[in-house]
């Protein structure tokens, strides 16, 4: 039993996943960048990390990295090759990020000045692509940060292993590493230092271990110090949800951002299939909600394909007496039942025009004409100014589509950037009785909840789930209730 244990020891340590065992290489956690000076001799380099190691986003902190690896996650979900999601996200992400930071501890960008005046040699290195060079060196200088090696022309060294790497003002750039300790590695060695100690400054324990695997077969000494700071402060460093509210947050504050929204297909149910089966409606047809019949017409969505959302809107409560409005009636069975269920008026409006005559035609089959207007029209547009209302409802098209032109039955599920959504909750007060209501039809799994719910936050609405119907996986539908939060004196 004693020499089994001995030989399964013997096998853990020669994994190829452990930190090398040669005796120059430790690591280390430090809390503070001050630590840093501790472990440093005379003849050291040093390898500083940039993003949230050396330094973080000034509004939405670690957000605007997380929210672009969110966006080439889906991008790759969806099939897309990373050249054609780069091409289509870097330049927006880039944008928004320029100059928009600030260093994780203010001492670092002193700390690294006054070590280099003592002869200290610091290289920056990061994982960001070749194309972020000029917006990331900015962002150093408007820290006030310089590494070594600024008057080194620039440098490439494509290698099998190590695509896509550049070294400009001392930062060696690796977006495509297969092993950033080799790629490390040989620009110690273009460089020609020879440093008897090294010291990896990292806030990913990952990275510094296999940097480390790298430099087994050297005599260097091999230092890393984990410093997840940023990691331990928020606790949301892999937390992609986090990360998309903090930049809905910047870009709500700030306009200037670019909107960068991704549509969902990676669900059992997609759009497309839907769209799909409504092109298959080539006929009027008869279907039943709430024990009622009516007519639907082809280039208006069914709401039989959609049997979710008729329980949801069956949820919203009608007093006598009360005014409605409804945008994107579709078919037009709500404003129906809505009325037999005593609101003293509806008002529809659809920029559908197929929609439209639907509702008028199920208005008259029930002999409401009276009692039901119907506009054509954008959102609130056809309303006169004073008109106010008891409710207000929206089964809102929910998806985000990169689509430059969406067909009419396309518009009544699609909302590119969400727009649709922003224009409805920032101008539907204005049309709200003091004491009414606001309802929205969302889909929790197909929409962007992320951004509702920041939205919401901006707009200093509270908001709570009426209904939900629907796996989250699958097609899921919900009812909010809105309402104004309390003013705080």
């Amino acid at each position: 039993m004693i020499r089994w244990f001995f030989y399964l020891w013997c096998a853990i340590l020669s994994c190829s996943w452990c930190i090398p065992s040669h005796a120059y290489s430790k690591i280390y956690s430090i809390n503070s960048i001050n630590e840093l000076e501790q472990y440093i001799n005379d003849d050291t380099l040093v390898i500083f990390d940039l993003d949230r190691t050396l330094f973080e986003g000034k509004t939405h902190e670690h957000g605007q990295a997380n929210f672009l690896y969110d966006l080439m996650k889906k991008g790759r979900d969806l099939g897309e090759q990373d050249k054609k999601i780069l091409a289509k996200f870097l330049p927006n992400w880039f944008a928004s990020q320029e100059s928009n930071i600030k260093p994780i501890e203010d001492i670092t960008p002193q700390l690294i000045q006054k070590l280099q005046s003592q002869g200290i040699s610091i290289i920056g290195f990061t994982t960001r692509a070749i194309h972020a060079i000029a917006i990331t060196l900015r962002q150093l200088e408007s820290i006030n940060v310089t590494f070594n090696f600024a008057d080194q022309p620039p440098m490439s060294l494509d290698k099998e292993f190590s695509k896509s790497t550049h070294l400009s003002k001392g930062v060696i750039f690796c977006s495509e590493c297969v092993n950033r300790g080799k790629v490390l590695r040989d620009y110690i060695q273009a460089l020609q230092l020879n440093p008897s100690k090294i010291i990896i400054v990292e806030d990913s324990l990952h990275n510094i271990q296999t940097t480390i695997t790298a430099f087994a077969d050297w005599s260097t000494k091999v230092i890393g110090l984990y410093y997840p700071l940023v990691a331990n402060k928020h606790k949301t460093t892999d937390d992609f949800s986090q990360a998309r509210r903090e930049y809905y947050a910047a870009f709500l504050q700030n306009q200037n951002l670019p909107q960068l929204f991704v549509e969902k297909k990676d669900y059992s149910v997609t759009i497309d299939e839907l769209l799909a089966k409504n092109l298959e409606i080539t006929q009027p047809y008869k279907f039943i909600v709430d024990n009622h019949y009516f007519i639907g017409l082809p280039g208006v969505f069914s709401p039989e394909i959609f049997g979710g959302v008729m329980r949801a809107q069956l949820a919203i409560p009608i007093k006598n007496g009360a005014d409605v409005l409804e945008i994107g009636p579709g078919t037009g069975y709500f404003p129906v039942l809505a009325v037999l269920a005593g609101a003293n008026q509806v008002i529809a409006i659809d920029i559908n025009h197929t929609a439209v005559a639907n509702t008028r035609l199920n208005a008259k089959r029930y002999q409401l004409e009276h009692k039901i207007k119907v506009h054509q029209g954008d959102i609130f547009a056809p309303l006169k100014d004073k008109e106010r209302f008891d409710v207000i409802f929206w089964n809102i098209p929910f998806s985000h589509s990169d689509k430059d032109q969406l067909s009419e039955l396309e518009q009544s599920i699609y909302d590119p950037n969400h727009l649709l959504l922003t224009r409805y909750l920032s101008e539907a007060y204005h049309y709200l009785k003091p004491n009414g209501v606001l309802y929205l039809g969302y889909s929790p799994s197909h929409g962007d909840i992320d951004y509702l719910c920041t939205l919401a936050q901006h707009l200093q609405l509270e908001f709570n789930t009426l209904y939900k119907v629907g796996r989250s996986e699958e097609l899921q539908f919900a009812l909010y209730a809105f309402k104004k939060k309390p003013t705080v004196n």
